[in-house]
C-alpha cells in the first residue's frame, strides 16, 4: 500500500463510527458510539460473503447465515441494521434496487471497482473491500482479521473493519477503478510475473524455490523503505550491458514482458528509458537451454527428482506390502494406505505439510474414474442382470434415503445449516464392495451369489449417484441452483452419462477388434485413452462422467474384445495404483489433530449411518423386490464406506462451502468407524445370518485366449451350477455344437484336460472354445442361462 506512505495519497484514518455520511443523511450509529451489537445480513453465500459472515460472527456480531438465491429477501433483511451485498459485480446494482423499500439499514457492497452510485436509492450506503484473497469461508475468515480494507461512505464501514482488527484506507468513487487495478496488479500480475521467473529460470536448470527468498525480502524492503529506495539491479544502476545480455538470452515470447517491466523500473529509478533493439534475436540465435546436469544450479533439481522417485517407489512398495498385511489382519487395505499417508503428513513423523485441496481432489477424481472403469470390466452382466432392479433401487433410492437421514442427523448434532448437513449425508452415501470382498477373502468366507452380485452392482452404480448429490448440494448451498432444479439436472447427468458411456464403448469395441495393431502393448493404451475421452466428453456435455466410465467398462468387459483378459489384468493393476496414490494423498491431506476435535459428534453421526440410515435405506429399497429377510439384513450391515466419501469431501472444501472443514473431518472419521466396526464383523454377521456361500477364486489357466476378428471363436468360461442337469454327464454326452471344444476343466483348483469320457461335475469351470452364437447354446445347455 504505497499510498499509505504518501501524504498526498488517499486518507488513511479511523473516523468516528457515527455522524453524517457524504450524502448528508443520518448515518448508522454502531458499535463505535453506543456499544450496541448491530445485526448484519449478507446477501450472497459465495467465498467473500461466507468469509465476512463467519469473521464478524466470530467477532461477536449478530450475523445470520448468508441469504441465498431463492430465499425471501424481504423477510431476510427486515430487521437488519446493515445489509452487505456480496454478489458478483454485475448484479450488485440489481440486488441494490430490489432492496429499496425493504430495509432502512445501511446498504454496503464488497466490490473493489464499483462506487457508491450503484447503491442509489439507499440514503445510507457504503463500500468495504478487503485486500486479501479468500479461497474459502473458513480460510477467508482468518485472513480478514487484521487485513487492509478500502472503505467509503457510511461510518459503519469502519465499524466492520474495527471489529475485525483491520486497517482501512478511504477511497472515493472516482478513484475506485484505479485502486482496484492496483490490487489486481499486486496480486494477479505478481503471480504472472513469478510465472515468468519460473519459465526463464528453468532454462538455466534452476527451480522457482531458489528465488522465493529474494521475492520475500524484496517485498519486505518495499514495505519498510518504499518502492524507489527498494529498487536494485541493472535498472537502478543504469547497467545497459547487463540488460542487453538478458535480452539476448531470453526467448522471443518473453521479451515483451521483460521490456515493459524494465522500462517501468527505469522510470522508477529516474533513468532514461532504453528502447529495445529493433532487430530481436531469432530463436536459432538464442543460446540453448543448459541441460540440468551441466550446471551446478541444476543439481538441486536432479536431487529433488531422484528423491521423489525413491520416495514414490518406496511408498508404492509399502502400499503393496500393506495390502498383504491387510489380508492377514482381515481389514480393508484402504485403512493401511490411509495410515501411511497420515504418518507421512503434518501430524506424523513424516511432517509433510500438504494442504493442496485442488490437487487432492483432482487425484481422487482421476483415480476414481479408473477404479470405476476397472469395476465395470470385472462385472459379469449375466450375474448383474439377475439383481438389476434391487441394485438400481439401492443405487438411487438407497443413496437418497441414506443422505437424507445422515444429513438431518449431522445438521442437528454438529449444528450445521440444513444444506451443509445434507451435503455431508450425500458425501457418505456411497459404499465400497471391494473392501467387503477383500475382508471376506482374507477370512475364507463367501456370500450367497445373489447377495454378492447385489453388493457388487450397488457399489459400482451408487458412486455416480453420490457424486451427483454432492455436486448438486454444493451448488444449492452456494445458491447456484434451486431444489426444484435438481430434478432435471439428475436426469440430464444420468441420461447423458449412460448414453455416452454405452455409445463410446460400443464404438470402441468395434475399433479395438478392427485396429489390428502391430504391438500388443498398444491395446492397453487405447483403453486408457478411452477412460479419459469418456469421462471428459461426458463432463463437458453436462453428464455424469463417473457413470459413463462405469458403463463403458461394463460394455467392454462383456463384449467380445481382443486381449480382453490381458486388458482386464492391466486395468486391475491401474486400479490398484490409483487406489494407493489416492489413499496416500488423502491421508496426507488429513490433519488428525483436527479430526480428533470432532470425534464425539462424528461418532454419533457414524452410529446413525451404521444402525439407522443404512438398514432403513436397504429395507425401503428392497421392499418391492421381496428379498429374503436374512439377505436384506446382510446387505444392510455391509454398507461399508471407503475412499469415495473422502474424495467427495474434498469437493465442498475446494468450492468454499461454509463448514466444509467440519464436513471433511467428520467424513474421514465416519469412514474409519465404518471400516473398524462393520469391516471387522462382516464374516461373523454373514455366518450368523446364514448367508455364506462358496468363496470365489480367480482361476489360473495355463493358456490364454487371444481373440481375432477373422477367427470369431475364442475361449470363454462357463460355470456348471449346483443341481445342473449335466452333472456326471460325460463330455461326448453333452450334445454341444460340432464347432465347440471344451479345452480345460477347473475342478476345485485342479486343471483337467478333458477327453470324451471325462465327466462334468457341479461346480466345474469349463474353458470352452466357441464363437458367440455357439456360446449361447453352450450356456443354455450347461448353465441353464
Amino acid at each position: 500500500m504505497e499510498s499509505a506512505h504518501d501524504p498526498a495519497g488517499p486518507e488513511v484514518s479511523r473516523p468516528v463510527a457515527s455522524g453524517v455520511d457524504a450524502a448528508g443523511g443520518a448515518a448508522y450509529h454502531g458499535v463505535g458510539t453506543t456499544g450496541a451489537v448491530p445485526r448484519l445480513v449478507v446477501i450472497g453465500a459465495g467465498r467473500a460473503g461466507g468469509a465476512l459472515s463467519l469473521a464478524l460472527r466470530n467477532a461477536g456480531w449478530d450475523v445470520p447465515a448468508p441469504v441465498r438465491r431463492g430465499d425471501d429477501l424481504a423477510t431476510s433483511v427486515a430487521d437488519a441494521d446493515v445489509v452487505v451485498i456480496a454478489t458478483p459485480d454485475d448484479v450488485v446494482a440489481e440486488v441494490s434496487a430490489s432492496l429499496v423499500g425493504l430495509t432502512d439499514g445501511v446498504v454496503v457492497h464488497l466490490s473493489g471497482s464499483l462506487g457508491r452510485d450503484v447503491l442509489d436509492g439507499h440514503l445510507r450506503n457504503g463500500c468495504v473491500h478487503p485486500l486479501v484473497s479468500l479461497p474459502s469461508p473458513e480460510v477467508g475468515a482468518r485472513r480478514l482479521t487484521g487485513a487492509w480494507f478500502a472503505v467509503a461512505g457510511d461510518p459503519v464501514t469502519v465499524d466492520i473493519v474495527d471489529a475485525l482488527g483491520g486497517r482501512h484506507v478511504t477511497v472515493a468513487d472516482a478513484d475506485r477503478a484505479s485502486y482496484h487495478a492496483a490490487a489486481c496488479i499486486a496480486a494477479n500480475h505478481l503471480v504472472a510475473l513469478l510465472a515468468q521467473v519460473e519459465r526463464v529460470a528453468a532454462t538455466a536448470g534452476v527451480p522457482l524455490d531458489t528465488y522465493m527468498d529474494l521475492v520475500r525480502t524484496t517485498v519486505d524492503n518495499v514495505a519498510e523503505l518504499g518502492c524507489a529506495p527498494a529498487l536494485t539491479g541493472p535498472a537502478a544502476r543504469g547497467d545497459a550491458a547487463t540488460i542487453a545480455r538478458h535480452r539476448a538470452a531470453l526467448a522471443p515470447d518473453e521479451l515483451e514482458a521483460y521490456d515493459a517491466m524494465m522500462r517501468s523500473a527505469q522510470r522508477l529509478a529516474g533513468r532514461p528509458e532504453s528502447d529495445p533493439p529493433q532487430t530481436r534475436c531469432r530463436p536459432a540465435e538464442r543460446p540453448a537451454a543448459k541441460p540440468a546436469a551441466a550446471s551446478p544450479a541444476a543439481q538441486p533439481l536432479v536431487t529433488e527428482l531422484n528423491t521423489a522417485l525413491a520416495l514414490g517407489g518406496a511408498l508404492l512398495l509399502l502400499g503393496v506390502v500393506a495390502s498383504k498385511a491387510a489380508v492377514r489382519l482381515g481389514v480393508p487395505a484402504l485403512l493401511l494406505f490411509l495410515g501411511v499417508g497420515v504418518l507421512a503428513g503434518v501430524d506424523g513423523p513424516g511432517g509433510i505439510a500438504f494442504d493442496n485441496v485442488s490437487l487432492a481432489r483432482n487425484v481422487g477424481v482421476v483415480a476414481l474414474a479408473f477404479i470405476l472403469f476397472s469395476g465395470g470390466l470385472d462385472t459379469q452382466w449375466r450375474n448383474a442382470r439377475t439383481v438389476l432392479v434391487p441394485g438400481a433401487m439401492l443405487a438411487t433410492v438407497g443413496v437418497v434415503v441414506t443422505a437424507t437421514v445422515v444429513g438431518v442427523a449431522a445438521a442437528v448434532v454438529l449444528d450445521l445449516p440444513w444444506a451443509t448437513g445434507l451435503l455431508l449425508g450425500a458425501v457418505v452415501s456411497s459404499t465400497d464392495a471391494a473392501a467387503v470382498f477383500s475382508i471376506l477373502r482374507s477370512q475364507s468366507v463367501g456370500l450367497r451369489p445373489r447377495v454378492r452380485d447385489l453388493l457388487e452392482l450397488e457399489s459400482g452404480s451408487n458412486d455416480p449417484m453420490a457424486a451427483f448429490l454432492t455436486i448438486a448440494l454444493i451448488d444449492f448451498a452456494l445458491g447456484d441452483v434451486s431444489a426444484v432444479g435438481l430434478v432435471p439436472l439428475f436426469f440430464l447427468q444420468m441420461g447423458v452419462g449412460a448414453a455416452v458411456g454405452f455409445g463410446v464403448a460400443r464404438i470402441a469395441v468395434e475399433a479395438v477388434n478392427r485396429l489390428r495393431l502391430e504391438y500388443e502393448g498398444l491395446y492397453p493404451v487405447v483403453t486408457l485413452a478411452l477412460v479419459g475421452v469418456v469421462y471428459g466428453a461426458t463432463a463437458l456435455l453436462g453428464g455424469s462422467g463417473f457413470l459413463a466410465v462405469y458403463v463403458a467398462g461394463l460394455v467392454l468387459g462383456n463384449s467380445h474384445v481382443v486381449h480382453r483378459r490381458s486388458l482386464g489384468r492391466f486395468h486391475d493393476a491401474i486400479a490398484w495404483l490409483a487406489q494407493i496414490a489416492m489413499f496416500l494423498v488423502l491421508g496426507l491431506l488429513v490433519t488428525p489433530s483436527e479430526v480428533v476435535k470432532v470425534a464425539l459428534p462424528a461418532l454419533a453421526v457414524s452410529a446413525v449411518l451404521i444402525f439407522v440410515a443404512r438398514p432403513l435405506a436397504v429395507a425401503i429399497s428392497l421392499l418391492p423386490t421381496r428379498s429374503p429377510a436374512r439377505e436384506t439384513a446382510m446387505v444392510g450391515w455391509v454398507g461399508l464406506r471407503g475412499a469415495v466419501p473422502i474424495i467427495l469431501a474434498t469437493f465442498p472444501l475446494e468450492a468454499g462451502v461454509d463448514g466444509a472443514d467440519i464436513v471433511f473431518n467428520v467424513v474421514f472419521f465416519v469412514v474409519l468407524v465404518s471400516v473398524l466396526v462393520q469391516g471387522t464383523t462382516i464374516p461373523l454377521v454373514a455366518r450368523w445370518l446364514g448367508v455364506t456361500g462358496p468363496v470365489p477364486t480367480a482361476p489360473a489357466y495355463p493358456i490364454e485366449s487371444v481373440a481375432h476378428p477373422q477367427v470369431g471363436a475364442a475361449l470363454h468360461e462357463v460355470n456348471v451350477p449346483a443341481g445342473s442337469s449335466v452333472h456326471h454327464c460325460r463330455v461326448f454326452e453333452l450334445g454341444l455344437p460340432a464347432d465347440v471344444l471344451i479345452v480345460l476343466i477347473d475342478r476345485e483348483g485342479e486343471v483337467i484336460v478333458p477327453r470324451g469320457e471325462t465327466q462334468v461335475h457341479d461346480g466345474d469351470r469349463l474353458m470352452v472354445l466357441a464363437d458367440l452364437d455357439d456360446l449361447a447354446l453352450v450356456r443354455q445347455r450347461i448353465a441353464g442361462d
